[in-house]
């Protein structure tokens, strides 16, 4: 089962920073999965929430900020680390792109659709020659059909919380590769089907006992994942 660092290792490091991602990547992982905001200067910010509140010393808007402004505030997200900077997809690409990793990224345009963001992306995918080590994910299917008409071959995932009663005619008409529901929104028979069609799901869920006891039944083709460090034991 392959395993996919959520936000990076973000159960021991700041989710969505350099450092979880260095962290995820030193144990192994099979991907890194992250998140992308537009900045007002059309930057590609790595942060989940549309705010940096949660996760930084500062307020407001990812989209009313520009990186410069940004990374005046500290985002160790409740974590004892310090000096914790946020970054953007370039620091990231420039660090990952001669490592063995996969790069999941979640263009998060469910609450914001931020305009162009789709081409920026691929803008930078290609620029750093990164075709063939990076996976797109979204909850928005807008964004999905964005990308699939920029490149045809690039592989998408569509995330979903809930259950989708058509993800195979979707999966067929997006030439989707990979489909990320939440455990409770898929069934064992749903993710045999799509492997049989040359789709492979990728699963996530809280952290509850049951969770682990479910994948099991699952079968998944592996788990996007905040612990990493309960999946993959370094000696």
């Amino acid at each position: 089962m392959k395993i996919i660092a959520h936000r990076g290792f973000s159960s021991l490091y700041p989710e969505n920073t350099m450092l979880a991602f260095k962290k995820a990547y030193e144990m192994g992982v099979y991907a890194i999965e992250l998140d992308v905001h537009l900045s007002k200067k059309q930057e590609l910010i790595i942060i989940h929430d549309e705010k940096i509140d949660r996760t930084s010393d500062g307020q407001g808007f990812i989209k009313d900020h520009s990186l410069e402004e940004l990374q005046k505030y500290y985002f160790s997200y409740n974590k004892d680390f310090e000096n914790i900077k946020i970054s953007d997809i370039d620091e990231y690409f420039s660090y990952f792109k001669d490592k063995d990793v996969l790069t999941n990224i979640e263009i998060k345009t469910n609450v914001i659709e931020y305009p162009n963001i789709e081409k920026l992306l691929m803008g930078k995918i290609y620029g750093y020659g990164l075709v063939d080590k990076v996976f797109i994910s979204s909850f928005n299917l807008n964004s999905l059909k964005k990308i699939r008409e920029i490149d045809t071959k690039i592989p998408l995932a569509l995330l979903t919380s809930k259950k989708v009663n058509n993800i195979k005619s979707l999966c067929k008409d997006l030439s989707l590769q990979f489909y990320h529901p939440k455990n409770t929104a898929v069934s064992p028979k749903e993710i045999k089907e799509l492997k049989n069609m040359g789709v492979l799901t990728n699963i996530w869920f809280s952290n509850k006992k049951e969770d682990y006891e479910k994948l099991e039944i699952l079968n998944p083709n592996g788990i996007i994942t905040n612990h990493v460090e309960k999946f993959i034991k370094k000696i």
